[in-house]
Formats: structure tokens, sequence, C-alpha cells
């Protein structure tokens, strides 16, 4: 079977097309998950009674203030959803030190995660 000079010029570039077409596709998807916020999974919040810990910050009233979910945390005993920016937040105001607090004569472990 002979096959034409144009014909196999048609198969390559209908070839290269279709890698041009998948990269382009490729590149769109990964824009998008880019693009898009997952909250696929909720951060949750858990302010657990403990014992004396070694290291601990004592927070005072007005600092639970600018933490509304922290002090329904400890308040309620229950866990508390919160938003990626609450969570990102505590996490920074808490730095590399262990998540463990002073409030009311009260210590608690604070426990941050996904559900």
């Amino acid at each position: 079977m002979v096959v034409s000079v144009s014909m196999k010029r048609k198969t390559i570039v209908i070839g290269i097309l279709g890698i041009i077409v998948a990269v382009i596709l490729l590149f769109l998807f990964l824009i998008f998950l880019h693009i898009i916020p997952f909250d696929f999974q909720e951060q949750v919040l858990k302010a657990q009674p403990i014992e004396k810990p070694q290291t601990y910050i004592t927070m005072t009233e007005q600092q639970l203030q600018e933490f509304p979910h922290l002090k329904e945390a400890i308040l309620t005993g229950r866990i508390i959803r919160i938003s990626w920016d609450e969570a990102r937040n505590l996490l920074d105001f808490f730095g590399n030190k262990d998540h463990y607090i002073k409030y009311n004569d009260q210590y608690y472990e604070i426990m941050i995660g996904t559900t």
C-alpha cells in the first residue's frame, strides 16, 4: 500500500495539533486549580481543657475578641467550624509555640485541623 506524501503530512499535522490541544487543556486545568479556592475540607477548631502545661500563652478577654470562634470553642467545649483565614490567623498568632493557652485560670490545648 502506497501512502502519498500529502497523506503523511496530514497525519503529522493532525498529531501535532492534537498535542497542542492537549497541552492547552492541561494548562487551562492547572489555571482552574490555582484560581478556584478549595473548601472541600472544612477547618475546625477545638479547645480542650488540660492540666497546666509547661508553656502557654495567657489570653486576655481583649485578645479573645480578635478570635470569636476560639472564645466560642472555649466556652462551649464544642468543635467549631472556622474559615481558612481564621485558621491561618490563629496559627500565625501561635507561631512556632505550642498551642496551649490560659484563660480565666483554666488551661486549654487549642487544636486546629481539617475534617
